[in-house]
């Protein structure tokens, strides 16, 4: 727990023209950085104050600047795809986020409109961010595509689209520690049934987001990322020859990409509805000089050209084991793997190179990237999913009864991307406990149904009760 001065004032008085409205009135300068740590110092000193969130350390610091203290990420979502948070790495990010519709049953219980639709007015009043409609239309147009899509598959790409998009940023920034020290998400439950920003509905459903963020902020996370354009000292292994590994190795000052294009003198800045870009003109986040303890494995140049890469962030203490990377078709068929170890002394990020064997695929259209280590796995699509060539997925369920609902075993036949149960949608008490599931041919997964009985499994195993990817995408 922490005292926190404002939120975003200073930033936006300074970005956002409120200079030229107040004048030479008073607007809380001074209360933040005086008046208010005072009577924190005296009544409550064992807890730290910061000044404002964003806030970069000083008053000459622009208060939103990536290489300093908090930052705020709102480009993407408001303005850019989510893409753009691989665009920078800021040092703390202390508020980000991304918007999906509630649970279909809350939706359903907290408007009067006949039929759901996007555009029902019901379903739009529910939605109070600037233009927030288009913005989730946009949003999910550079991987799912314009559609016309049913309200259905509207609301499960949606909901896809908030956890790839969350997980975009947190996957970037946790395995770039530790320039990166920290990410919170905008923001946990909603107190009414809306499309927003948070993981959890107003009813205390989870959203899928939730579940995806027991994987994200785990503490030993898996990633497979595009490779980083941070600068990193060459590693004692080379050549082509040589076994992939992660051992650590010194990085050396490096940058990354602006993190959006100038903004015009009229884009407004702040906040999960505002336009405007996050970061002044030109800058870059640079990583300087970090401690040794940075593992950021080998060079990606001893396994050929391999655009990504996988990372592996633990945070409490060392990680020794073995990443399984297999490159597999939209049906499943694995045309390559490898195994590679991961190798971390202490807390920090390894990063592993992959061989061109896995690491290039020959076809983005039909195929992908899985890794696995130990019980986690990361899917890597090499296009946007709407010009991917998915397979008809094909999986075989079962039921079994269990106490207070169903067991729910899928089994895979071909590959199965991101599989979704929505038990709510058959009654009103139904719960599942685990969010998208991505399933190789063979593999099975358990789903744990609460409020929910017998007479409920013909309902849910109908679409869209249970439905996949490619699913969603025809409809």
């Amino acid at each position: 727990m922490l005292w926190n001065g404002n939120n975003e004032n200073i930033w936006l008085h300074d970005v956002d023209g409120w200079a030229d409205s107040l004048g030479d009135r008073g607007w809380g300068l001074d209360y933040y950085l005086d008046l208010l740590p005072t009577i924190v110092d005296a009544v409550d000193p064992s807890r730290f104050y910061t000044v404002a969130s964003p806030w970069s350390g000083a008053e000459s610091l622009p208060a939103n600047d990536v290489d300093h203290e908090t930052h705020h990420s709102w480009d993407a979502w408001n303005r850019l795809p989510d893409t753009a948070y691989r665009g920078s790495v800021p040092r703390f990010v202390s508020e980000f986020g991304w918007q999906a519709p509630p649970a279909w049953r809350t939706l359903r219980d907290g408007v009067a409109d006949e039929v759901l639709s996007q555009d029902a007015p019901g379903v739009v009043h529910h939605q109070k961010a600037a233009d927030g409609m288009g913005k989730l239309a946009r949003g999910i147009e550079p991987r799912f595509g314009t559609g016309p899509f049913s309200f259905d598959a509207w609301h499960y790409l949606t909901q896809l689209q908030q956890a790839r998009a969350i997980a975009t940023g947190v996957e970037h920034w946790r395995t770039h520690w530790p320039r990166n020290t920290g990410v919170v998400m905008w923001q946990l439950n909603d107190l009414w049934p809306v499309s927003s920003w948070s993981a959890i509905d107003s009813a205390g459903r989870l959203k899928p987001l939730a579940h995806e963020l027991r994987r994200l902020y785990d503490d030993v996370l898996l990633t497979i990322r595009p490779v980083s354009r941070v600068a990193v000292a060459p590693s004692a292994v080379s050549g082509p020859a040589a076994s992939p590994a992660s051992s650590p190795v010194s990085p050396v000052s490096g940058a990354v990409a602006p993190a959006s294009p100038v903004a015009s003198g009229a884009d407004r800045t702040g906040g999960p509805d505002h336009p405007g870009r996050s970061a002044s003109a030109g800058e870059t986040a640079d990583l300087g000089d970090v401690a040794d303890t940075l593992s950021l494995g080998v060079s990606p140049g001893a396994f050929g050209s391999s655009p990504v890469e996988v990372a592996v962030r633990s945070t409490r203490g060392g990680h020794d084991s073995v990443v399984r990377v297999r490159r597999v078709t939209t049906a499943g068929t694995i045309l390559a793997e490898a195994s590679l170890p991961v190798r971390l002394s202490s807390a920090g990020v390894a990063v592993v190179a992959l061989p061109e064997s896995v690491g290039v695929v020959d076809d983005p259209a039909r195929e992908l990237i899985v890794a696995d280590m130990d019980w986690r796995r990361a899917v890597w699509t090499p296009g946007p999913d709407v010009d991917v060539r998915w397979e008809p997925a094909r999986y075989r369920t079962s039921f079994t009864p269990v106490d207070g609902g169903l067991d729910l075993t899928v089994e895979a036949e071909t590959l199965v991307r991101d599989l979704l149960v929505q038990p709510d949608r058959v009654t009103a008490s139904g719960v599942v406990d685990r969010g998208f599931m991505t399933l190789l041919p063979g593999e099975r997964v358990t789903f744990r149904l609460t409020g929910v009985t017998e007479a409920d499994i013909p309902a849910l195993r109908a679409e869209p009760v249970l439905w996949s990817l490619d699913r969603a995408l025809e409809h």
